[in-house]
C-alpha cells in the first residue's frame, strides 16, 4: 500500500503514498546486536543503545540515512559472512524513534481509523453467525497491534484473547503475554495448549521446519504437513 522514504532528520523512514518515489522493498530496523554478531564493530563506531542504528533492505543490504553503506553475503552458524563495507570508519547515530513516529502520525492515524472501521463492520456483519469473537494472540508485534485495535472497537465482554502455547515458545514470548495481561487487565485472556508436549509432537510429526520442508505426502494423499501414523516411519526410512 505504501512506500518508504528516507528521513535524514531523524535517521528513520517516512511512509509515502505509492504514487511518490520511494523504497518499495521490505525494510527492517537494524540494532547493535546484529552489527556485533556480523562483525561490523571492526569497521564502524556505534553506541550500544535500544534504538535502531540503520536499516536493512532485501535481506542484508544496510542503509544509513538513505545511503547504501554495507552488504553482507554468505556466512553460517560457524562462519562469518563476507562484509562489503562501502563507508569504512562510519560513526552511526541512533534513529530518533519518537520523532520518526511523530512525523508519520497523520498517516498512521488514517490507517488506524480505516482498520477500526473494518473491524467494526466485519463484527457487525458476522455477529449473528458466530458464538464468540476470539483474537489470536502470539505475543508478537502483529498480534499486539491487532489486539490493540480490536479492544478499541469491542467491549471487553464481546471477545476473548487466546494465546496458543505450543510448548516451543521462548522466554520473551511469555514475558510479552504477561505484559499484555498487565496492560489490558479488563480483558479475558485464555491459553490454548495441546494435550501433547512439544517433544511428543516432534517424535510423531517432526519439528515444524521439518514437516514443511522435508516431508512427502502419505499414501492417503495427505498434504506435505501430514501427521498421520505412517509419516514418522517413512521419514525414518528415508534418513
Amino acid at each position: 500500500m505504501y512506500e518508504i522514504r528516507w528521513d535524514n532528520d531523524t535517521g528513520g523512514v517516512l511512509l509515502a503514498d505509492t504514487r511518490e518515489t520511494g523504497v518499495g522493498s521490505e525494510i527492517r530496523p537494524v540494532f547493535f546486536e546484529e552489527l556485533d554478531l556480523l562483525g561490523f564493530n571492526r569497521h564502524w563506531n556505534y553506541p550500544r543503545v535500544e534504538e535502531p542504528l540503520l536499516w536493512a533492505i532485501g535481506g542484508r543490504k544496510y542503509y544509513y540515512r538513505g545511503e547504501l553503506v554495507a552488504e553482507a553475503e554468505g556466512g553460517g552458524l560457524f562462519s562469518r559472512p563476507e562484509l562489503k563495507i562501502h563507508r569504512p570508519g562510519l560513526a552511526l547515530d541512533p534513529v530518533k524513534v519518537e520523532a520518526m513516529v511523530a512525523k508519520n502520525g497523520p498517516l498512521l492515524q488514517g490507517l488506524v481509523q480505516r482498520s477500526l472501521r473494518f473491524i467494526y463492520q466485519t463484527c457487525t456483519r458476522q455477529r449473528k453467525r458466530v458464538d464468540i469473537v476470539a483474537v489470536a494472540f502470539s505475543g508478537g508485534k502483529d498480534s499486539l497491534v491487532t489486539l490493540d485495535l480490536v479492544q478499541r472497537v469491542l467491549e471487553p465482554d464481546q471477545f476473548a484473547v487466546v494465546f496458543g502455547d505450543t510448548g516451543m515458545e521462548v522466554r520473551d514470548t511469555y514475558l510479552a503475554v504477561e505484559a499484555a495481561r498487565e496492560r489490558w487487565p479488563h480483558l479475558t485472556f485464555r491459553t490454548a495448549r495441546s494435550v501433547k508436549d512439544a517433544r511428543t509432537s516432534w517424535r510423531e510429526m517432526g519439528p515444524p521446519a521439518v514437516f514443511t520442508a522435508g516431508a512427502a505426502p502419505c499414501t492417503n494423499r495427505c498434504p506435505p504437513c501430514c501427521s498421520c501414523a505412517s509419516w514418522p516411519a517413512r521419514r525414518r526410512r528415508r534418513s
